[in-house]
């Protein structure tokens, strides 16, 4: 993903909208810091669906859940956070491949 800074935007914004819209992903940066991605409206649209499929997903395992007399894998001491990295430290797809 290209990144520009929001100077760069304003300077050159017909040839970056013309980048944007050919499907090029970019990162603007405002006083040196990540402030928003453009992209291309099919993206979005895509992004939005798959987004919305999650959701039903995990709502869909929620009720399940809730609806079993199995006890919760979770600790309820346990923070959002904690609980989020642990998970992905368990998930062979979130691994490392070097082993760092």
């Amino acid at each position: 993903m290209k990144t520009i800074s929001a100077r760069e935007l304003r300077e050159n914004l017909d040839q970056i909208v013309g980048r944007v819209r050919s499907g090029e992903v970019i990162r603007v940066t405002y006083r040196s810091k990540p402030a928003f991605i453009l992209q291309p409206e099919f993206l979005s649209a895509s992004i939005v669906q798959g987004s919305q499929e999650a959701m039903k997903q995990f709502l869909n395992e929620s009720i399940k859940l809730s609806n079993s007399k199995s006890q919760s894998l979770f600790d309820p001491n346990e923070n959002v956070k904690t609980l989020y990295h642990a998970m992905l430290d368990s998930d062979v797809k979130y691994k490392d491949p070097s082993g760092d």
